[in-house]
C-alpha cells in the first residue's frame, strides 16, 4: 500500500498578502521564487504535477517547500535569512534578508513575520570586558550554591546587595513658548542614595538612607 504524501495547505489572507508582496521583487533569487510560487499556485488548486512541469522542479522539492510553509509559515522559509545575524530595526532586517535572499520584504511586512517567529526588541545587557567565566563559575558553584543551602537550612542569612544613587536635579523637557524658559533646580551636583539589601530566603527587604557616600561602613 503506498503512503499518501499529499500536503494540503489553507492560506489566510494575511499570508497570501506576505506571499504576495515577497514576489513583487522582480530581482528576486530563483529558488526563493519557486518556493513562493509553489505556495500561491498551491493554494489556487494546481495539482502537484502541474507545478512541478511549470517550475521544472521534482516532487520531493516541491513537497519539501509545502513543508516548511506547513511547519513555520513564511518565516520558516525566510528563517535562515531573518536570523543570520541580530538588527537593530526593520529597515535593516529588510536590507539583511534582500542580501542573503534575494527577497525584498516591506518594513510592516518584515516586523509581522519578525514577531510570528518570536522576536521583539531586546535591551542590550552589558558584560565587563575582564570578566572571567571560569571564575564565575567557581564562585556560584563552590562559594555561593553552599551558603544559599545553608540559608534555607536556617543556618546562615544571605543579601543580596546593591545602592541606587538619585541625583538631586531636574530633567527638563521641550514646551511651546515664545521665549526659552528657566526654571529653578536643586543646586549643585548633591546626591541621595539608598543602600539596599534583600534576604535571599525571607525576602526581608533592608535600607540605608543618606546623603553622604555609600562606603564599607555604610554597608
Amino acid at each position: 500500500m503506498r503512503l499518501s504524501l499529499v500536503i494540503d495547505l489553507h492560506l489566510t489572507a494575511q499570508q497570501l498578502q506576505d506571499i504576495g508582496e515577497a514576489l513583487e521583487d522582480s530581482d528576486i533569487e530563483q529558488r526563493f521564487h519557486h518556493k513562493l510560487l509553489v505556495l500561491r499556485m498551491h493554494h489556487e488548486g494546481a495539482t502537484y504535477g502541474f507545478i512541478g512541469r511549470c517550475l521544472n522542479i521534482s516532487q520531493p522539492t516541491l513537497r519539501t517547500y509545502l513543508l516548511e510553509y506547513q511547519q513555520g509559515g513564511l518565516e520558516r522559509v525566510l528563517e535562515d535569512a531573518a536570523t543570520a545575524a541580530p538588527v537593530a530595526n526593520a529597515k535593516m532586517a529588510v536590507q539583511r534578508i534582500e542580501q542573503l535572499t534575494g527577497i525584498c520584504l516591506s518594513e510592516s511586512q518584515c516586523r509581522r513575520t519578525m514577531k510570528r517567529m518570536g522576536m521583539s526588541l531586546k535591551m542590550s545587557a552589558p558584560l565587563p570586558g575582564k570578566v572571567d567565566e571560569q571564575l564565575q563559575l567557581e564562585f556560584y558553584t563552590q562559594e555561593m550554591t553552599p551558603r544559599l543551602e545553608q540559608a534555607a537550612k536556617g543556618e546562615r542569612k544571605v543579601f543580596f546587595v546593591d545602592a541606587a544613587h538619585f541625583v538631586l536635579g531636574a530633567f527638563l523637557g521641550l514646551i511651546w513658548r515664545f521665549a526659552r524658559p528657566f526654571i529653578r533646580t536643586a543646586p549643585g551636583r548633591q546626591r541621595y542614595s539608598v543602600l539596599g539589601a534583600v534576604d535571599s530566603h525571607s525576602k526581608e527587604i533592608i535600607t540605608h538612607q543618606t546623603t553622604g557616600k555609600i562606603n564599607a561602613q555604610c554597608v
